[in-house]
């Protein structure tokens, strides 16, 4: 009896103690993250280098490439990530795709940049910051908001006005507001390729505007909790946009904005926009993790990049993106190719239309 006694406690001591590693473990990696995310890379890299040497898990020399890439360290990123395709075993498919479509990310974003000093990185190749999806529950909003992300599709907003050249800005709109959220604390946001398969396979790539229910549809299907929908129109040169966060779930609202800007001026209304629609959704990541609710499944796919937003940008240049990129979901890459080459010779700092023309190009 006493020998059951002492095994007991023995294993009781071994669970206690395989827990307080496991906690010390993912406080490093909170650490570490948040370092990535403030700007701190070096110190991020600096810890995740000795969780990479403790565990010899590959997915620390991936989230190394994406503190980088978020860093705007391009050169650095490009490395970690090749780093990651060679040293990870029994790697997926899908996770091979998509180291590949950050590299290219990468190769886009640095030639948009080509007056970069890329002397001043300091690349080391057994320095892995961490951009975990799971995370503990402690440490106040923030965290709790990257600990646990919420998963949101941005639709097509609808178009109320009378000027036939704004209809094709909700492609525009929607790519610019994917990229905000993508780079926004507590949001795992879908792509628009995947919006426009959707779209495609249930045939409604044509049928304009979507009403509550098949938007809800299409939310489901892209494995969303959150959709962004919403409608602009134009007043006399000035361009109104006005939004809404709804569950797929149950059709509740749960965060409306508008905008409204001079005119001309779309970047301003677009931002103003993408800034609520993150406000909301960190609010929502905050709310689940309270209730105990899961974010998002570790197999889900990893953060995107956000690129850096232009100085400005005209009404009339989103709308020529946008052009580009319903010649692109057409499959007409020439012609897309050609415009996004207008649109960046008239906008260099448009990152975003860079990184697709790039794509274009490869």
């Amino acid at each position: 009896m006493r020998s059951l006694r002492y095994l007991l406690l023995f294993t009781t001591f071994l669970l206690s103690t395989r827990v307080a590693q496991a906690g010390r473990v993912e406080n490093r990696e909170r650490t570490a993250r948040m370092a990535c995310l403030s700007g701190d890379y070096a110190k991020g890299v600096s810890i995740l280098s000795a969780l990479f040497v403790e565990t010899n898990d590959s997915t620390y020399i991936y989230n190394q490439a994406r503190c980088f890439e978020q860093n705007r360290r391009y050169e650095d990123a490009i490395a970690r990530f090749q780093e990651y395709l060679r040293a990870a075993k029994k790697l997926s498919k899908n996770d091979s795709v998509e180291a590949e479509k950050h590299i290219a990310d990468c190769r886009g974003l640095l030639a948009a940049q080509p007056n970069s000093p890329a002397g001043s990185q300091t690349p080391s190749a057994m320095q892995l910051p961490v951009v975990q999806q799971a995370q503990p529950r402690t440490g106040g909003a923030a965290n709790v908001a990257a600990n646990h992300p919420v998963t949101v599709a941005v639709l097509y907003f609808d178009y109320d006005g009378k000027v036939a050249d704004l209809e094709v800005l909700r492609k525009g709109l929607a790519q610019m507001l994917i990229s905000d959220l993508a780079g926004q604390e507590g949001c795992q946001v879908v792509e628009r390729d995947r919006l426009e398969a959707v779209l495609a396979e249930q045939k409604l790539g044509q049928s304009g505007k979507l009403d509550k229910g098949t938007a809800a549809k299409v939310g489901k299907l892209l494995g969303a909790r959150y959709i962004v929908v919403g409608g602009y129109f134009d007043l006399m040169g000035a361009l109104r946009i006005d939004a809404r966060l709804v569950s797929v779930e149950t059709g509740e609202i749960l965060g409306s904005t508008g905008s409204v800007g001079k005119p001309g001026d779309f970047l301003a209304v677009e931002q103003k926009i993408g800034q609520e629609m993150g406000r909301f959704l960190a609010d929502r990541a905050v709310g689940q993790a309270s209730a105990g609710q899961p974010g998002v499944p570790a197999s889900a796919p990893r953060f995107l990049a956000r690129p850096k937003a232009p100085a400005q940008l005209k009404t009339h240049t989103a709308v020529a993106y946008s052009q580009a990129l319903a010649m692109l979901d057409k499959g007409d890459r020439e012609r897309a190719k050609t415009k996004l080459q207008e649109v960046v010779k008239e906008q260099p700092d448009f990152m975003l239309a860079s990184l697709d023309l790039n794509r274009l190009m490869q």
